[in-house]
């Protein structure tokens, strides 16, 4: 809602999300029907043909293997280990889905190793 009402202008807000019940329920649904049709809830490949599963699945990885581990107890300690985690999962930690390539060595052109 927060952000809803910080962004709101006179454009139609797409409103994408996979069909967990933490988006797909009456909360949700008000909310949305309380903006006077701004927003349009889309829900990944039910009612669009892509989903949003490498987000989901970078989330898990940040909020599982980063964030819990450490106990934050704040939004300043929050903020500082997040963009920390970030950094580090795009430029230090390979990525089996890129052969033992970061992101970035991935989106730089590094070549990938095949080993053999």
């Amino acid at each position: 809602q927060k952000a809803y009402l910080k962004n709101k202008n006179n454009d139609l807000i797409q409103f994408i999300t996979d069909g967990g019940i933490e988006n797909v329920n009456s909360t949700v649904k008000d909310f949305i029907a309380s903006t006077n049709d701004d927003i349009k809830h889309l829900i990944a490949q039910k009612d669009i043909p892509f989903s949003n599963s490498k987000i989901e699945a970078f989330n898990k990885i940040i909020k599982h293997q980063f964030l819990l581990p450490r106990n934050l107890e704040n939004r300043k300690q929050l903020t500082e280990f997040l963009s920390e985690d970030v950094y580090a999962y795009n430029n230090v930690r390979p990525q089996f889905s890129l052969q033992g390539n970061t992101p970035e060595e991935s989106f730089s052109g590094k070549p990938i190793a095949i080993i053999q």
